[in-house]
């Protein structure tokens, strides 16, 4: 594990800016979770 001093960065990120892109195209609350979680999943795969 890493314990170098400073922000990190992750999936939980990618996964809230997918949110928030959802959220301005008025996509449905559910739909807003499903894109967020699925894009988590995926860049933790990478």
């Amino acid at each position: 594990m890493d314990h170098t001093p400073g922000l990190t960065v992750d999936a939980r990120v990618a996964g809230l800016g997918a949110a928030a892109v959802a959220l301005v195209l008025r996509a449905p609350f559910l739909v807003v979770v499903i894109v967020s979680a699925v894009t988590a999943a995926l860049i933790r795969l990478a």
